[in-house]
């Protein structure tokens, strides 16, 4: 799918008043908005929402109220980069080396365990 019409497409998800369990095993439940779940099924980002709901097993995380995510490709390497950031101090950074998602980067809000695009806030 082009990169011009996903951009398109999620920029349709503006405000979210629905949300939509998203379990792991062993790992308490998230909710996802309408448009990450559009990013989880549509656009290969199941590793992208798992690798986020792992993270909050980490209690330093797990406690912050407002965490922003963003996911990009390295260009040297074409390997991924996940960043997570409290307001703008950077909490943790992990390397994922391979990934189908179709965009160069996204980025993604959790608020209160309920995960959106900035968009749906």
């Amino acid at each position: 799918m082009d990169i011009k019409i996903i951009t398109k497409r999620l920029r349709r998800f503006n405000h979210c008043s629905k949300y939509i369990p998203h379990l792991y095993p062993g790992k308490s439940p998230l909710l996802i908005s309408t448009g990450i779940k559009y990013v989880r099924d549509s656009l290969d980002g199941f590793l992208l929402v798992d690798t986020i709901l792992c993270l909050q097993s980490d209690r330093d995380i797990n406690k912050i109220f407002y965490q922003k995510f963003i996911f990009k490709q390295q260009a040297q390497d074409f390997t991924w980069i996940l960043q997570c950031y409290d307001n703008e101090k950077l909490i943790v950074s992990k390397k994922i080396e391979y990934s189908k998602f179709p965009l160069p980067k996204i980025e993604i809000w959790l608020i209160n365990k309920n995960l959106l695009l900035p968009g749906e806030y």
